[in-house]
């Protein structure tokens, strides 16, 4: 709506008709969803602007309220399994409660915005308001049924930031469209949109750091639609009550509205339902688990990690032609929010160039200077970060943790760079899993409490210090990520007789591909190419 007023008023400054001007937002629009990333809500988005104007254009605005109709067969043809994304669900669901509660709501607070503001400001707070207590108030079910919370402060932060957003977006499409004619110079626009950026910031760090600003409801999926229908009688019976007594006019009435919302609550849980869980042997994108595959990148590694709310996350590279990038893009992963290299050697980071091809990495982590790498992410402009024992890195629900090396370790000049390796232990909602890189047990000596998951250090090596661990902390599963044909006898039978000894469920990359585990509330799922593995049973 944004990018439409925009270049609405743009094109009619320059002179441009009402139907060539319609047909430019079009083309407009078309090329704003894949530079903004294409993902499910933008395709919504999208989808429902063009049809919107080719409704104008063809002189029949009713055919709107089919908007959201046509935008989810659309987005499902692209990608059938949208609907078990969690960004696909909350954007249609606000839609939704945007269409039956926006307006009533506007019309409802406009009264009481002007007796205390002005009519001036009373409209657009008014309808900011509307727009945001709907949507805040429709996707608050599937918030506490993914994520087992609901934001109490989004709804403040929301109005607070409401005058905020219009300028931000304008003044960064302008950038946008300016930058690509290299004569004209667009950093006077980042300095004017830089302070509202960090008024928005502070706004939502401050509101969010507050105790209630975030309460804890768990939803089952039958209690899920019992508040849908609770939500959809309740608003419905209180906008009905509170116009009756401004005198707004004959009620709305009930069954458009509760039809609407329990059709669509059921279709977005069967969808949910019949989604991601039962597709192929490797799970789709997450809907309440953290997926983690080991790639099948012949001898090396790379294991990607993904979970709700969060972009994928994927430690090292693998070896050069080990086939990266191309597993990247079979997944349709095109952006990476986290890439950690656990020490600089071809077998986990010789691919980085493929994976910097492949998709866009918004951060990198490295445990120690790597004069090769840094230049390729900085070349990519991605900022690089070092970490050591004692880091962590927050994403959503998602939370990794640094175990090694020590803070100061540093490879010596011709010494071994696994001694500097990354041991990382990623944590979701109670589950444990230990992603250790070249860096053996018996070197480290690490205790990190019991695990449900272990990526086997060193490929398998020869570890004298993993029968401690498997003592202490009990994995229910191990992953190997090894190459087929090796010279350098990995796995060995020794760790391989530890691990069947110690009852862990083991999966190899070269004798399964790509092998991956879900941790979520039904307990772990894993498997490889083959099939679902039968030894990881749920909890």
């Amino acid at each position: 709506m944004l990018l439409a007023v925009l270049g609405g008023v743009i094109l009619a400054a320059a002179g441009v008709g009402p139907r060539p001007r319609l047909i430019l937002l079009v083309c407009l629009i078309a090329a704003y969803v894949p530079i903004a990333g294409a993902g499910p809500s933008i395709q919504r988005a999208g989808v429902m602007g063009v049809a919107g104007l080719l409704a104008a254009l063809a002189g029949r605005p009713a055919d709107r309220a089919y908007l959201p109709m046509l935008a989810a067969v659309v987005t499902l043809l692209l990608n059938p399994y949208s609907a078990g994304e969690v960004g696909w669900q909350l954007s249609f669901a606000a839609v939704l409660g945007i269409a039956l509660w926006a307006a009533p709501i506007r019309d409802l607070l406009r009264p009481q915005f002007e007796r205390r503001i002005g009519r001036r400001l009373a409209r657009p707070l008014a309808e900011g308001a509307g727009l945001t207590l709907a949507a805040t108030l429709v996707t608050a079910p599937l918030m506490a049924h993914y994520f087992e919370s609901v934001s109490l402060a989004s709804l403040p932060a929301n109005l607070l930031v409401l005058p905020l957003v219009p300028p931000v977006m304008w003044l960064g499409m302008i950038a946008g469209l300016l930058g690509q004619l290299p004569i004209i110079p667009v950093g006077w626009i980042g300095a004017l949109e830089g302070p509202l950026l960090d008024l928005i910031g502070l706004i939502a760090n401050g509101l969010g750091g507050f105790d209630w600003a975030l309460a804890g409801v768990r939803l089952s999926t039958p209690g899920v639609i019992v508040a849908y229908i609770a939500l959809a009688a309740g608003i419905s019976l209180a906008l009905r009550s509170a116009g009756r007594r401004q005198g707004l006019g004959p009620p709305r009435s009930l069954r458009a509205p509760l039809q609407a919302l329990v059709a669509a609550t059921g279709a977005l849980l069967l969808l949910h339902i019949a989604g991601p869980g039962g597709r192929g042997a490797e799970p789709g994108p997450p809907t309440r688990t953290l997926q983690i595959t080991a790639l099948d990148i012949g001898q090396g590694d790379s294991i990607l990690l993904r979970a709700p709310e969060t972009e994928p996350v994927l430690i090292d590279t693998g070896p050069p032609g080990g086939g990266v990038g191309e597993a990247l893009r079979e997944r349709g992963i095109g952006r990476l929010g986290s890439l950690f290299l656990t020490h600089e050697q071809l077998d986990h980071s010789g691919a980085l160039g493929d994976v910097l091809a492949a998709s866009e990495v918004e951060r990198a982590f490295l445990s120690a200077p790597a004069p090769e790498s840094e230049p390729a992410l900085a070349a990519a402009d991605v900022p690089v970060r070092h970490l050591a024992a004692g880091d962590a890195v927050r994403l959503g629900p998602l939370r990794i943790d640094v175990l090694w090396p020590p803070p100061g370790a540093a490879p010596t000049p011709g010494g071994d760079l696994n001694l500097t390796s990354f041991v990382l232990a990623a944590r979701y909602r109670g589950w444990s899993v230990l992603l250790a890189g070249d860096a053996e047990q018996e070197i480290t000596g690490l205790d990190p409490g019991p695990l449900d998951v272990l990526k086997l250090a060193h490929h398998g090596s020869l570890d004298a210090g993993l029968p401690a661990l498997l003592a202490r902390s009990a994995p229910r599963l191990a992953l190997i990520g090894v190459g087929a044909e090796n010279t350098y006898g990995h796995p060995t039978p020794e760790t391989l007789t530890e691990l069947t000894t110690a009852g862990v469920c083991v999966l190899r990359t070269d004798l399964g591909g790509d092998s991956w585990a879900e941790l979520g509330p039904d307990g772990i799922r894993a498997g490889d190419e083959r099939g679902v593995a039968a030894c990881a049973a749920p909890r």
